[in-house]
Protein backbone atom coordinates (compact mmCIF):
# COMPACT_ATOMS: atom_id res chain seq x y z
CA UNK A 1 0.00 0.00 0.00
CA UNK A 2 2.84 2.77 0.49
CA UNK A 3 4.78 1.17 -1.83
CA UNK A 4 1.78 2.17 -4.41
CA UNK A 5 1.26 5.56 -2.91
CA UNK A 6 4.75 6.26 -3.10
CA UNK A 7 5.00 5.38 -6.47
CA UNK A 8 2.13 7.48 -7.55
CA UNK A 9 3.41 10.77 -5.60
CA UNK A 10 6.81 9.97 -7.38
CA UNK A 11 4.97 9.62 -11.00
CA UNK A 12 3.07 12.81 -10.31
CA UNK A 13 6.36 14.60 -9.66
CA UNK A 14 7.85 13.76 -12.65
CA UNK A 15 4.60 14.74 -14.46
CA UNK A 16 4.91 18.40 -13.01
CA UNK A 17 8.78 18.24 -13.17
CA UNK A 18 8.14 17.52 -17.22
CA UNK A 19 5.00 20.33 -17.42
CA UNK A 20 7.49 22.79 -15.52
CA UNK A 21 10.41 22.25 -17.96
CA UNK A 22 8.44 22.70 -21.05
CA UNK A 23 6.51 25.92 -19.87
CA UNK A 24 10.31 27.83 -18.95
CA UNK A 25 11.16 26.12 -22.07
CA UNK A 26 8.01 28.38 -23.91
CA UNK A 27 9.13 31.67 -21.95
CA UNK A 28 12.66 31.41 -23.58
CA UNK A 29 11.12 31.10 -26.55
CA UNK A 30 9.15 34.25 -26.20
CA UNK A 31 11.86 36.44 -25.08
CA UNK A 32 12.85 39.64 -27.21
CA UNK A 33 15.89 39.87 -29.35
CA UNK A 34 19.17 40.69 -27.24
CA UNK A 35 19.74 44.06 -27.00
CA UNK A 36 22.63 45.98 -28.98
CA UNK A 37 24.43 48.21 -26.90
CA UNK A 38 26.89 49.56 -28.93
CA UNK A 39 23.85 50.12 -31.58
CA UNK A 40 22.03 51.89 -29.32
CA UNK A 41 24.56 54.25 -27.76
CA UNK A 42 25.57 55.33 -31.46
CA UNK A 43 22.04 55.56 -32.50
CA UNK A 44 21.65 57.67 -29.08
CA UNK A 45 24.81 59.80 -29.31
CA UNK A 46 23.72 60.27 -33.49
CA UNK A 47 27.00 58.85 -34.80
CA UNK A 48 27.45 55.41 -36.68
CA UNK A 49 28.80 52.47 -34.84
CA UNK A 50 32.28 52.40 -36.53
CA UNK A 51 32.82 55.86 -35.08
CA UNK A 52 31.74 54.79 -31.56
CA UNK A 53 34.21 52.39 -32.25
CA UNK A 54 37.18 54.69 -32.99
CA UNK A 55 36.65 57.04 -30.22
CA UNK A 56 36.36 54.15 -28.36
CA UNK A 57 40.25 53.26 -29.25
CA UNK A 58 40.80 56.91 -28.90
CA UNK A 59 39.70 57.21 -25.17
CA UNK A 60 41.25 53.96 -24.53
CA UNK A 61 44.83 54.83 -25.92
CA UNK A 62 45.02 58.62 -25.44
CA UNK A 63 42.44 59.34 -22.26
CA UNK A 64 44.51 63.12 -21.95
CA UNK A 65 43.40 64.02 -25.58
CA UNK A 66 39.93 63.09 -24.99
CA UNK A 67 39.66 65.62 -22.09
CA UNK A 68 41.82 68.19 -23.73
CA UNK A 69 38.91 68.03 -26.64
CA UNK A 70 35.88 67.99 -24.07
CA UNK A 71 37.06 70.61 -22.21
CA UNK A 72 37.51 73.04 -25.61
CA UNK A 73 34.56 72.26 -26.39
CA UNK A 74 32.63 73.70 -23.26
CA UNK A 75 34.79 76.15 -23.31
CA UNK A 76 33.18 77.22 -26.88
CA UNK A 77 29.77 76.14 -25.52
CA UNK A 78 30.35 79.10 -22.89
CA UNK A 79 30.74 81.41 -25.07
CA UNK A 80 28.46 80.67 -27.94
CA UNK A 81 25.55 81.12 -25.09
CA UNK A 82 26.89 84.47 -23.51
Amino acid sequence: MLREMAREKQISTLKQNMEDRSVQMDKTEELEKPIDVRKEIAEAAKVSTGTLARFDKVQKERPDLVDEIVSIENEEADINTK
